[in-house]
């Protein structure tokens, strides 16, 4: 069946039926099973749902339109590529980033997700660490024990000793959040896989300078993303 939905409208999904909202020159809203959403603007360059619960993907063919998702005190950025969010009955909610780059905004500030990068968000509240898709199930738990279950210095440790080369990024973003002994050791351990670009330096990092984190993020973004494809 074929359809339209306007701004301001709702269009709910049950147990057995999807749907695929086309969006001309921008990509798709994939719509799965039994999910609600509520289409806010479709425009050129402004595009944006709410997710009530249930997943979506978007697809994004073009680099200069966004998808904006709207959830509980946050929003979900997808500039090109391929991102899936879904959220539970209890609003806890789930970005997946499957191929390009998403950016989730919560309190004024701006948190990037990668490529095969996942993020859980409890609740409404602020976005946890990232950690790669296929990362190990150990890992994943430590990560949340981190984020909801103050873990600490403990978790950290644990954290480090479970982390693999493809898992630098997670260590990166726990930096700003690490005591500035953790830092040091957080700042190793990136270094043995991927040392820092010259213009960013170890106290920098230390001293959870944003510029500098965000330059390394970048550069071990594409140092990755370079491994990927030449495997």
């Amino acid at each position: 069946n074929t359809g339209t939905i306007s701004e301001g409208e709702s269009l709910l999904s049950n147990y057995s039926s999807k749907a695929e909202i086309l969006i001309p020159r921008s990509g798709s809203i994939v719509v799965d099973q039994n999910t609600t959403i509520i289409l806010k603007k479709a425009k050129d360059g402004d595009n944006r749902i709410t997710l009530e619960k249930g997943s979506v993907t978007i697809k994004n063919v073009s680099e200069e339109p966004d998808f904006a998702i709207d959830l509980k005190n946050c929003s979900v950025i997808d500039r090109d590529g391929e991102v899936t969010v879904s959220v539970d009955e209890f609003k806890n909610a789930k970005i997946s980033v499957n191929f390009g780059s998403t950016e989730i905004n919560y309190n004024n500030e701006s948190y990037f997700l990668n490529e095969k990068y996942v993020c859980d968000i409890m609740d409404g509240k602020k976005p946890g660490t990232p950690y790669c898709s296929d990362a190990p199930d150990t890992l994943i738990h430590e990560i949340k024990d981190f984020d909801y279950n103050n873990g600490g210095d403990n978790s950290i440790d644990n954290i480090i000793s479970t982390a693999r080369k493809s898992d630098m990024l997670t260590l990166l973003a726990i930096i700003p959040r690490a005591s500035q002994i953790k830092r040091v050791t957080l700042f190793q351990t990136i270094t043995n896989h991927f040392p820092p670009p010259a213009n960013v330096t170890r106290m920098g990092i230390i001293k959870a300078d944003k510029k500098m984190l965000h330059l390394w993020w970048e550069e071990i973004k594409e140092q990755l993303k370079f491994i990927s494809d030449h495997k």
